[in-house]
């Protein structure tokens, strides 16, 4: 419906249109059905543009070839354009220094100082241990009373029993009596009756738990049946199975010395305590003192032991014992002799003066350096002597270090009791080499205050060691610089190259030219940087049948190398060598040196071609795709292909332009070419179909001065012509 309705409009309106013209219109009746109506319209497609300029071209070209060569293009002019292209080799003669290896190894010395410990040799304490005798018989006047007598025990004061018996027999002669008894002192008695003439009789005392001295009075006490009778009697005593527990008063006389421990001159000790164990026998008190050059201490008894301080007491020194108590611990020791060795306990020597001829070490190394060669001197940037070292000694460590190759001549100290690394900065020092074929590393260590004879230590414990032990050697040696002498080096640059798989596709442009037209400057040149040198340098190259020599300076102009170069190119070698060898003088070279072979080329892009040469192909690409314009293809009418080419680059280029295997143009542009040709909606499709163009373009042989500043541009567009017929009715019917 909505067809129709506007089907009557547009009759409605050419009716309004021919009714203003004037135009009689005909009968209704007399009117066709309908009439067919016909859109034209003029579209324009755009196909491909693209713009060549002279100068990207060139530099894309040139870099291209170049890519994998230190150069750079620069335009200097226009018309003619003019390439200015320089390029260098630099070689750091600094590297040089990374190839030299002074081998130090051999300066690497270890060394050890030791101290073995100090021991204290305590005397040998002997001594005899009483022991209970049997007394002699006493004889005793008997009458009615008392009577007594004093029996006398030597070596103790008292005597204490813990088990045992004191037999007690007598011998009577005389009067009966009719009680008696014995009463030993401290001991206990026995008592008898009814004793006659003749008559022996005996009892027993227990001993446990009694106390004997050293002066005991035995009383009888005897009640006489005569009371005027008289008699005697004969009192043995016996100990039978007795044990002592301890025993008092052991009168001694003992000087013992300790003596200074060997290889000591002088000592004084801080602390501890000298202690004196006897095996069988527990000290319950003593008298005695350790003498000493200026005092004595007391001896004192502590857990069954004899003891004395030894602080401050200086040896020799002589241990007197007087006199002491005991406790039996083991029984076989009484009556016997017993001894015991004077021991240490946490002594600490404050002071301690050792004699020893060895605690001073000197030890001297020598590295070869003979081998490095053309090397008068070398400085040094960077590198440590170490002294890598363990000192346990309770004393500073001096040492000297020493090598006069070097410069050096340093005292260091190494700390009591310390492990650590001692450093010794290397840089900024040099070398002479053309003096010194070796490097000698000397180094003296001793202990501070040390005199060749003595060293006096301070706080050693008992039985401590101490060592010292050093390892010297040179470490992450790096070179500021080096004096070199006069010498010939070589220097090989390029070996065998194929100078045509370099160049590549831009071969066939080179063998098109000829190169006698090209007016060509190469200049080579020599600069040094950061290095000062007499020096010569000749360039050689050669390849089948071609060899030269250049030679150049560093204070010398540049060199002409345009000769070579055009034959270079001219033979395009497969086997191109290059190298240089030099004659250098003494010089200083440093991390910083550089030695520059320059090339300065002047290329005029001004030539004669000897043949014709495609100097350019491309694929333009087409924006749009076939199916975008497959609607309009469908009601063309007419199309014309166009391409049109602008040309300002002064050369009449050869051209050929083709897409989908139609060859569009070929010939040579002028300034300005237009191409126009009639196509059909098959070829626009096939070309869209296609993507692109293929842009080719070609020198032909002649003379040729390119305009740096030109370019050509390429726009193609399809031209078409579309048609749209519509049928309308006039009379209202349904459609």
């Amino acid at each position: 419906m909505r067809k129709k309705g506007f089907y009557l409009l547009l009759s409605f309106a050419v009716i309004l249109l021919l009714t203003a013209c004037g135009i009689k219109l005909p009968n209704p009746e007399e009117l066709p059905d309908s009439v067919n109506v016909v859109y034209k319209n003029r579209v324009q497609l755009p196909l491909s543009a693209t713009n060549i300029t002279v100068k990207d071209y060139v530099l894309d070209a040139f870099n291209a070839v170049t890519e994998a060569l230190p150069m750079d293009a620069t335009v200097s002019s226009w018309n003619p354009m003019t390439l200015g292209v320089a390029t260098g080799i630099e070689y750091s003669v600094g590297d040089y220094l990374e190839s030299i290896t002074l081998d130090l190894s051999e300066a690497e010395q270890s060394f050890d100082v030791q101290v073995t410990g100090i021991e204290l040799e305590g005397p040998t304490v002997s001594f005899d241990v009483p022991s209970v005798s049997d007394p002699d018989p006493v004889v005793l006047d008997v009458a009615t009373g008392k009577t007594e007598k004093l029996l006398e025990f030597s070596g103790f004061n008292e005597v204490s029993f813990s088990s045992g018996n004191l037999m007690v027999e007598i011998e009577y002669v005389g009067s009966t009596v009719d009680a008696m008894k014995i009463d030993v002192e401290g001991l206990g008695s026995v008592s008898f009756a009814n004793v006659t003439d003749g008559e022996t009789v005996s009892g027993t005392i227990n001993l446990s738990g009694k106390s004997l001295g050293s002066s005991v009075n035995v009383t009888l006490t005897a009640t006489m049946a005569d009371s005027l009778g008289t008699g005697n009697a004969t009192v043995t005593l016996k100990f039978e199975d007795e044990e002592i527990s301890s025993i008092s008063g052991i009168s001694l006389s003992i000087s013992q010395t300790i003596p200074l421990p060997a290889l000591v001159k002088d000592v004084e000790i801080g602390s501890g305590v000298a202690k004196l164990d006897v095996a069988g026998l527990g000290f319950r008190s003593v008298s005695g003192t350790l003498q000493y050059t200026g005092g004595s201490k007391p001896l004192y008894v502590e857990g069954g032991a004899l003891l004395v301080s030894l602080s401050n007491v200086t040896l020799p020194a002589t241990l007197v014992l007087n006199g002491v108590d005991v406790d039996v611990t083991d029984q076989s020791v009484v009556g016997g002799s017993v001894n015991g060795v004077l021991g240490f306990e946490d002594v600490v020597l404050s002071r301690v003066k050792i004699e020893s001829s060895d605690l001073a070490i000197a030890t001297s190394v020598r590295a070869d350096l003979s081998g490095i060669e053309g090397i008068r001197r070398v400085g040094l940037s960077g590198g440590w002597l170490q002294l890598q070292y363990s000192n346990t000694l309770p004393a500073t460590i001096d040492v000297k270090i020493e090598s006069p190759e070097l410069g050096i001549d340093e005292f260091v100290k190494l700390s009591p009791k310390t492990e650590d690394v001692v450093e010794i900065d290397l840089s900024g020092l040099n070398l002479d080499l053309e003096i010194n074929d070796s490097i000698t590393i000397s180094i003296d260590a001793s202990p501070e205050g040390y005199d060749g004879m003595y060293l006096e230590l301070s706080n050693v414990g008992l039985g401590e060691s101490f060592e010292l032990t050093a390892t010297s050697s040179v470490r992450d040696l790096e070179l500021s610089s080096v004096v070199i002498a006069a010498q010939s080096i070589e220097m090989p640059l390029v070996e065998g190259m194929d100078l045509s798989d370099l160049l590549g596709d831009a071969t066939r442009i080179i063998d098109a030219v000829d190169l006698d037209s090209v007016p060509l400057e190469a200049k080579l040149g020599m600069e040094q940087l950061n290095l000062d040198m007499d020096a010569t340098f000749t360039l050689y190259a050669s390849w089948t049948g071609y060899s030269t020599e250049i030679t150049v300076s560093p204070d010398a102009t540049f060199a002409d190398v345009s000769g070579l170069l055009e034959r270079l190119f001219e033979d395009l070698p497969s086997d191109l060598f290059l190298s240089v060898d030099g004659e250098i003088g003494e010089a200083t070279i440093t991390v910083d040196s550089i030695m520059k072979f320059s090339l300065d080329l002047k290329v005029p892009l001004e030539f004669d071609l000897t043949s014709d040469v495609e100097v350019f192909s491309m694929d333009v690409s087409i924006p749009i795709e076939a199916s975008d314009v497959a609607t309009m293809l469908e009601i063309l009418d007419t199309a014309t292909l166009v391409a049109q080419v602008n040309n300002n680059t002064g050369i009449n280029v050869s051209a050929t332009l083709v897409s989908a295997g139609m060859t569009i143009f070929s010939g040579t542009l002028d300034e300005e070419e237009t191409i126009v040709i009639p196509v059909t909606s098959k070829t626009i499709r096939e070309i869209t179909e296609s993507g692109s163009f293929c842009f080719e373009l070609a020198l032909p042989s002649g003379h040729y001065s390119v305009n740096g500043e030109g370019s050509v541009l390429f726009t193609a567009w399809a031209d078409m012509l579309l048609g749209l017929e519509v049928s309308v009715d006039l009379k209202g019917g349904d459609e």
